[in-house]
């Protein structure tokens, strides 16, 4: 297995380096941003196009970052959701407070959490972009918090077995979440690049470890 790493201390190649030779072992991608046209995603589509095994392959990166690909597999595979609703303008049956998610390929890191219902119409018609690209409505019921997921391992003790669920269904290395602590129940909202200053390298470096040595 051949780990392409943007961290120097955990990789076998380098993302550039690694674009400009052929392949032939299997792929471990790590880094912090997996988005469409972005350097973790070339990877990924790199190592498909020569047909070996990659972590993660790009439909994972899709199912993961459009945020309703998202909650209909975590719902699908048990991991526990609130449930959303795709909007483009306020039709006045929206209950506050809201968390709006952009769902446009221009957007990252869109989320705003709205509690007043005289502010939802301007806010989902400056998301959708004058109603040009939906809008993922998810109802705001408990403790909204955003962690770092790093190959199943969290940035937040309380969601560790969480975190771990994730990546056994959604495969992506390291992402941020956005969920809800409700009455102690942990609810997905929304994956999206984690900054690689909020990632725990030392974390990351100790789990690759561990797969090298199991594989």
């Amino acid at each position: 297995m051949i780990t392409v790493s943007e961290d120097e201390d955990d990789s076998d190649s380098s993302p550039l380096l690694f674009l400009r030779q052929p392949v032939h072992d299997s792929v471990l991608n790590i880094n912090h941003d997996y988005r469409y046209l972005r350097m973790g995603y070339y990877v990924s589509a790199h190592a498909e196009t020569f047909g070996v095994d990659v972590t993660p392959n790009c439909t994972e990166i899709m199912d993961a970052y459009r945020n309703p690909l998202l909650i209909e597999k975590a719902r699908r595979n048990g991991l526990p959701t609130n449930g959303y609703r795709l909007v483009t303008r306020s039709n006045g049956d929206l209950d506050t407070p809201a968390m709006l998610l952009a769902v446009n390929p221009f957007t990252n890191n869109s989320m705003k959490i709205v509690r007043s219902s005289s502010r939802l119409a301007g806010m989902i018609k400056k998301m959708s972009m004058d109603a040009r690209f939906p809008v993922s409505l998810h109802p705001v019921k408990g403790e909204v918090l955003e962690i770092v997921q790093m190959l199943g391992e969290s940035t937040n003790s309380e969601t560790s077995e969480f975190t771990g669920k994730f990546f056994e269904i959604f495969n992506i290395p390291i992402c941020k979440l956005i969920v809800q602590i409700d009455d102690g129940n942990i609810i997905l909202n929304h994956c999206e690049p984690a900054m690689k200053k909020e990632v725990k390298w030392d974390i990351v470096s100790d789990r690759i470890r561990e797969m090298k040595q199991r594989a």
